[in-house]
């Protein structure tokens, strides 16, 4: 507590989910692009391999299908090589043409020569989330010597296999019928391939045997691939989806009911990004310990990663089953368990929810983690947590928020820098931010409370759809305590529009910025270092934190109020402490200004009765001169050290000097006697409620309407001392029909 540096170092930790390192073609539910080899392919995508040493090996097409039948993808791994010489001369493996020969096409090609023949192989990643039953190839097949070409087995004998394994090859026939007079030609095929399960490969082959032909008319067929593509792919996206004529929302059923569609009513332009399951717009929660892999199955590209369950899926591509789902036109509702991201196919041990309804271009979503961890009850140390996750296509790529120190006073807002993974942090202290096209529409991200957000843009700024790469992420962030039974239950608003709406939409809401903390549920976002509290759920309304440590300290989240607006601060607490000679004293740090530190200058040390009993520690932060500006954050170290058996037991942190106090409870009674009204109601004393050397004023107020203005002071029950006795006050019966009171207690 006593320590000269003070400026707060933490290590943040979010699910870069975005942004894996992929092999493989991808297959989404819209297939694959066309293909138009511009530049040279990747040896994770495409490879080749030439077998045998004789031309003329195999005679037949039925023979030549025996031999490929015996293959094993595993062994197919040369790169293509480059060339550029065209018409496609003779190789004992399959190439890129790079187009700088006369008349060449970029295009992959194969002319076997000193083999019995040579294979080129495409391998395809299942990217939907959901088992494929079928899909479309389609490609540009060329043969560009001159017709008839001299072959056994002419052009190529195309198969696919769903293992790679030997005898596991399935030809595909109508991209396997040739002869030596064979054009250039589209082909198209529909492969029925049973269950092809989300996350796992597919093998396309293309067999060119060594036909007896040379150099000479007829020769032996030059062929090539072009514009390769896949689509038709089943099944279809199971979506529930709501609508209120003004903007369209969507939650993949298929997908723990994450919300993969948000767009303008009566369009199709979705601008939730959906390349991986770690995308979309989701859930998203992080723990220890670290790293977490119970199964022992941590994919390779995301080592050392923590407990991190998320509501779409896994990296490989396995989806959280969905357990229930609700929609009646007005609120759509999804119940999920979601999957661990960076293992394959584990549960975690926990159930997310969201409640989801539209007003105007207002999405208003409700999400909900329950825990019932198993594997541990250890506390682990606070981590920042998505609230929510949110990808965005690529056209939505500036990021915009107001990160100055006067919010919600039209201040100039902030374009970040496109800054791709590790992402940029920033504090956001409107508690919003959006990505925005470059006409200043987008997506803007409410959540009310939230000041430190990350957020950022991977890949080409204005490009790419719902399935590709480029993306702009954003999160509300909070670093919240997960204990293994823990409820956490948060709302944000997704807002369709401009700058100028989204702003608009944020400032017409009733919530703003105050210092008031009340943990009778939960921790209110608070963190500890070097300390821990009695856990989760809470006993008796209050946050009990162990003092037996050095230097044992609670931070606040990130905040944004003005100093102005909460001139003191008070602690509603009760300390137990064995030995407090030398220990019972408090401090409370401030930052502010987002100045991004803390010093012995903005603090107050003040004394502490160590006699278990709450009291309320009344702080006059303003007369220390240094609490100006916007406070950003709080520390409060309850004690320098403890010993064993040592306590806090802390009830609020706040402006408002009756916060977490038991004894504050203004109560009305309203009774009919004789035709009148009476009103009565309890008083204590300042001293009752913990307050030394003060006293406690009551006054009644009515209205007729409700109206806030309207509210009056009734005559003779103003400025009531509280001494404990009962107040009573008749309203006699020629008063209007109909009158509201309420009872305000002020403290002086």
């Amino acid at each position: 507590m006593k320590s000269t540096t003070l400026t707060l170092i933490t290590a943040l930790l979010l699910a870069l989910c975005a942004i894996p390192a992929v092999a493989d073609i991808r297959v989404t539910p819209a297939g694959v692009a066309p293909l138009s080899f511009d530049s040279a392919p990747s040896s994770g995508d495409w490879t080749t391999l030439s077998v045998g040493t004789l031309a003329t090996t195999y005679t037949s097409a039925t023979a030549l299908d025996v031999a490929v039948s015996t293959l094993n993808a595993a062994s197919i791994t040369a790169a293509l090589a480059s060339t550029g010489s065209w018409p496609p001369t003779v190789n004992t493996l399959a190439r890129w043409n790079n187009g700088t020969g006369v008349g060449a096409l970029r295009c992959l090609q194969t002319r076997a020569s000193a083999n019995d023949y040579l294979v080129l192989m495409a391998k395809l990643t299942n990217a939907t989330g959901a088992n494929i039953t079928s899909f479309t190839v389609s490609y540009a097949w060329g043969q560009w010597h001159n017709r008839p070409v001299n072959e056994s087995v002419a052009g190529h004998r195309t198969f696919y296999s769903l293992t790679g394994a030997p005898g596991s090859w399935q030809l595909i026939p109508a991209l396997s019928v040739f002869d030596n007079n064979s054009p250039n030609q589209t082909l198209t095929a529909t492969v029925n391939v049973g269950t092809w399960s989300p996350g796992t490969r597919l093998y396309l082959l293309w067999a060119d045997d060594n036909g007896p032909g040379s150099d000479t008319d007829p020769k032996e067929g030059g062929y090539t691939l072009d514009d390769f593509s896949i689509s038709n792919v089943l099944p279809a996206i199971n979506h529930s989806f709501l609508d209120n004529g003004i903007i369209k929302i969507g939650a993949d059923l298929g997908k723990g009911g994450a919300i993969t569609y948000l767009s303008p009513s009566g369009t199709t332009n979705n601008i939730i990004n959906n390349y991986d399951l770690g995308r979309q717009i989701q859930q998203s929660y992080y723990s220890g310990p670290q790293p977490y892999d119970p199964a022992g199955n941590m994919h390779p590209g995301w080592p050392n990663w923590p407990w991190n369950p998320i509501q779409t899926g896994d990296v490989n591509f396995n989806p959280s089953p969905l357990i229930t789902h609700s929609n009646d036109g007005q609120t759509l509702y999804v119940k999920c368990t979601p999957k661990q991201w960076a293992l394959n196919n584990v549960n975690g041990e926990c159930t997310f929810e969201s409640w989801i309804t539209l007003s105007g271009k207002v999405a208003t979503v409700k999400n909900r983690l329950v825990n019932f961890r198993t594997d541990t009850t250890q506390q682990f140390p606070a981590r920042d947590q998505e609230l929510p996750a949110v990808y965005t296509n690529g056209d939505l790529f500036r990021l915009v928020s107001y990160n100055g120190t006067a919010p919600f006073t039209g201040g100039a807002v902030t374009t970040f820098p496109n800054t791709p993974p590790p992402w940029l942090y920033f504090r956001a202290t409107e508690s919003w931010a959006a990505l925005l096209n470059t006409s200043d529409w987008g997506l803007g991200v409410y959540h009310p409370g939230a000041v430190q957000f990350v957020g950022g843009f991977a890949g080409t700024p204005g490009s790419g759809g719902t399935y590709d790469s480029p993306t702009g992420y954003l999160s509300p962030i909070h670093q919240e305590v997960l204990d293994s039974t823990f409820e956490h239950t948060y709302t944000y608003q997704l807002i369709l529009g401009t700058l100028t709406e989204i702003r608009n939409h944020v400032y017409a809401q009733p919530y703003r910025p105050a210092c008031d903390f009340v943990f009778d549920t939960d921790r209110e976002h608070w963190k500890f270092e070097q300390t821990t509290d009695a856990g989760w759920p809470f006993v008796n309304q209050r946050l009990r934190v162990s003092l037996n440590s050095g230097d044992p300290q609670m931070w606040s989240p990130r905040t944004a109020f003005r100093a102005v607006d909460a001139p003191k601060l008070y602690i509603r607490a009760a300390f137990q402490i064995a030995n407090p000679a030398g220990r019972a004293n408090g401090q409370v740090f401030w930052e502010k200004d987002n100045s991004g530190g803390l010093s012995q200058a903005q603090s107050l040390i003040f004394p502490v009765t160590a006699d278990g009993q709450y009291h309320t520690y009344e702080l006059d932060l303003a007369a220390t001169g240094t609490w100006t500006g916007l406070i950003t954050q709080l520390r409060f170290d309850p004690a320098f050290n403890g010993e064993p058996g040592d306590y806090v037991d802390v009830k609020a942190i706040s402006s408002n000097p009756f916060a977490g106090n038991e004894h504050i409870a203004p109560t009305l009674t309203i009774a009919r006697t004789n035709g009148d009204i009476v009103i009565s109601f309890p008083t204590i004393t300042a001293a009752t409620a913990g307050f030394i050397g003060e006293n406690l004023r009551y006054d009644l107020e009515s209205t007729t309407d409700l109206t806030p203005a309207n509210w009056q002071p009734v005559a003779g029950v103003t400025n009531v001392l509280g001494d404990g006795s009962l107040k009573s006050f008749t309203d006699p019966p020629s008063s209007p029909p109909r009158k509201f009171f309420r009872l305000k207690v002020r403290l002086e």
